[in-house]
C-alpha cells in the first residue's frame, strides 16, 4: 500500500484539485471505505473461525459473501471513473495517475477478498490449533495494522488541501512504518512455523 502512496504523491498533489480531479478523490474515499468495511469484516470473520463453535461456519461463510459484495461494489467505482476518464472529463496525463491510484486501490480491496476466501477454505480443510493460533495472533495482528494504514490513508486524502507537502510525506511515512510492522510480523511467524516440531 505504502509503495503506491510514496510513488504519486508528488506527481499529483497539484492535478487533483481542478474539475474532474475532485469527483475522482471522492469515489477514491468511497472505495477504499469499502476496503475498511471489508477488513472489519475480515476480522468479524477470523474471531469468528477462531471461537469453532457452531455458528462459526454460517459466520465464516456470510463474512465471504459479505466482503464479495463489496468487492462488486468496488468494482462499480472503477467503472464509473473509467466512464468519466473516457468521457474526456480529467487531462490525459491526470488520467494516467489516476488509473495507477485506482488500480492499487482496487488491488487492497480484491486482496482482502481473496483473503476472505481462502479464510473459508482453511476453516473448512485445516482448522487446527496451530491455525487457530496462527489466526487469533499474527493474523489478527496483520488485520489490525491494515485497518491502522487504511485509516491513515484516508485522513491524507482527506486532507490534501489543509496538510502541507512535507506533513503528507510524514504521514505517508507512519504508513511505511506499519507496513514494515506487517512484514516483521509475517517473517517471524514464518520462522516460527518452520521451526516448529514436526510430529
Amino acid at each position: 500500500m505504502s509503495r503506491f502512496i510514496k510513488d504519486f504523491w508528488g506527481r499529483i498533489l497539484s492535478p487533483l484539485y481542478v474539475g474532474g480531479e475532485r469527483e475522482f478523490l471522492s469515489k477514491l474515499v468511497a472505495h477504499i471505505e469499502l476496503s475498511q468495511k471489508a477488513i472489519s469484516i475480515l476480522e468479524e470473520m477470523v474471531l469468528s473461525a477462531v471461537e469453532d463453535n457452531n455458528v462459526s461456519k454460517t459466520k465464516v461463510s456470510e463474512g465471504m459473501r459479505e466482503i464479495a459484495a463489496l468487492e462488486r461494489e468496488g468494482d462499480e467505482i472503477v467503472r464509473q471513473i473509467n466512464d468519466s476518464v473516457l468521457k474526456g472529463a480529467v487531462p490525459i496525463t491526470t488520467a494516467s495517475i489516476m488509473d495507477t491510484i485506482l488500480n492499487k486501490s482496487d488491488d487492497i480491496l480484491d486482496g482482502i477478498h481473496v483473503l476472505s476466501r481462502e479464510l473459508r477454505r482453511t476453516y473448512y480443510l485445516c482448522n487446527t490449533e496451530p491455525v487457530r493460533k496462527f489466526l487469533s495472533e499474527e493474523f489478527l495482528e496483520m488485520l489490525r495494522i491494515g485497518k491502522e494504514a487504511l485509516k491513515m490513508l484516508l485522513e491524507i486524502i482527506n486532507n490534501l488541501d489543509k496538510k502541507s507537502f512535507s506533513d503528507i510525506r510524514v504521514m505517508v511515512m507512519g504508513i511505511q512504518k506499519l507496513e514494515e510492522e506487517v512484514d516483521d510480523i509475517k517473517d517471524s511467524a514464518w520462522i516460527n512455523y518452520t521451526q516448529a516440531p514436526r510430529s
